[in-house]
């Protein structure tokens, strides 16, 4: 599905390596390499490198006689070398301080001997001007440098004084939904003491808080859909445009089913949503309500990409079940709670 918004995006995300030839019609992908190890979480760390990690199990690129989660990719030669992070880096969340050094903070409990628990992981790249990444390496030393409490799925952001604040998250890795949550607030670097601030927002706002920002109360999304983790859908802020810059909202997949049927009751096969919804942040806007709009099939877990044309394309997901694994009656494949590859 294409959107066409008639806008130039600020950014653009580049999830796979696309090519698209002055004399064709089109475009098409084209694969210049291979990741070491997936993709799940990638980062462009400088002009030439991006880091890319994935949960820690059996990757094919290795390092220190055993299978890395992590590796640095050569975006120039194409190539990909190991790196160790030693905790379990699947689930954290990343950000940049000011200095341009980037934090990968929290993680997950490891299912393979050779690594760390990753919950109280802190993970840092400083900048590395070498091109060809000489000398570049990943700081992670667990014994001096931790978060004050396990954070499975944490957010963090930057703020005013270049610090990041790292938000929420969860200790265990629970079924589905939020029932064991970080409700609290800690900084790197450490301040207050490296004590935890707790959070009456993020204790009001669960079971759903895993992934917080700024909180703003908009209309339900039309006709039951559900979008939140593990009822995935995929959204974008649409470009921005002067000279008013007004903020627009895109929403497309996600799934009709009721958030409080137990994991235990669901089913891999039940279809996804199609329908995708849009919204302009302004009183007006969140006064006349969602604009509804239809996919061509419905689709979980999808992925947005926006165009230097201003299309908005969305790509891959299921079309049927939800997110995560082994929680469904019926799971596919290798303990896979979707089916149906869109």
């Amino acid at each position: 599905m294409a959107l066409k918004t008639n806008r130039f995006p600020k950014y653009i995300t580049l999830l796979l390596a696309a090519h698209s030839a002055l004399t064709a019609s089109g475009w098409h992908f084209v694969q210049n390499g291979t990741s070491g190890a997936v993709a799940q979480e990638p980062n462009i760390v400088s002009d030439t490198l991006a880091i890319f990690s994935d949960r820690a199990t059996n990757d094919p690129l290795e390092v220190n006689a055993h299978p890395t989660w992590g590796s640095l990719y050569n975006l120039e030669t194409n190539t990909a070398s190991p790196l160790d992070p030693r905790t379990d880096s699947f689930r954290t969340s990343r950000g940049f301080l000011s200095n341009g050094t980037m934090v990968s903070v929290g993680g997950h409990i490891p299912v393979i001997p050779q690594v760390q628990d990753g919950r109280m992981g802190i993970r840092i790249w400083e900048p590395c001007d070498d091109p060809d990444d000489v000398g570049c390496s990943l700081f992670k030393n667990t014994d001096d440098s931790h978060l004050a409490e396990t954070r499975r799925h944490p957010s963090n952001l930057r703020i005013f004084d270049g610090s990041l604040m790292v938000v929420g998250g969860m200790r265990e890795a629970t079924t589905f939904n939020n029932d064991d949550s970080i409700n609290s607030i800690e900084f790197f670097p450490p301040k207050d003491g490296g004590v935890p601030r707790s959070s009456e927002f993020l204790a009001r706002t669960l079971p759903a808080n895993l992934f917080p920002n700024t909180e703003m109360r908009l209309p339900d999304i039309p006709n039951s859909v559900r979008v939140t983790n593990p009822l995935d859908r995929t959204a974008t802020l649409l470009p921005l445009h002067p000279p008013d810059y007004i903020p627009e909202i895109f929403i497309c997949g996600g799934t009709n089913t009721s958030d409080q049927i137990p994991a235990g009751e669901l089913s891999s096969q039940t279809p996804a949503s199609d329908q995708c919804s849009r919204m302009t942040l302004t009183p007006e806007g969140i006064q006349k309500g969602w604009e509804i709009e239809s996919m061509l099939e419905p689709r979980i877990m999808p992925e947005m990409i926006l165009l230097p044309n201003g299309n908005v394309v969305v790509i891959s997901g299921a079309q049927t079940g939800y997110a995560a694994q082994g929680s469904v009656k019926d799971t596919v494949g290798n303990n896979s709670n979707a089916d149906h590859p869109a």
